[in-house]
């Protein structure tokens, strides 16, 4: 079997279980939500690891990504409150040079 038959056999099977392409595509969002919010959760630990090690300027630079992975993720609340933290821990690290 080639790969165009390989292709039409599978469409097939999509129509006769009834799986639309609007299926797929809300499949797709929810996979890439779970991504997004996987990668927020990831960048938060990493945060809390370092601002738990005392570095002012690791602190500042993670709350960066944090917010960074909020803007990926679409979270506008997330992204304006770790705006404001990344302020804050940038302002420390100015003042602890």
């Amino acid at each position: 079997m080639n790969i165009a038959q390989s292709t039409a056999l599978l469409s097939l099977i999509f129509v006769l279980i009834g799986c639309d392409q609007q299926d797929v595509h809300q499949e797709a969002k929810e996979q890439m939500d779970l991504v997004s919010k996987q990668i927020v959760k990831k960048s938060i630990d990493r945060y809390e690891i370092v601002k738990n090690s005392g570095n002012s300027m690791d602190a500042c630079i993670h709350a960066g990504i944090v917010k960074s992975a909020m803007l990926a993720a679409q979270d506008e609340t997330g992204y304006l409150k770790w705006e404001t933290i990344e302020k804050n821990d940038c302002e420390k690290a100015r003042t602890h040079k």
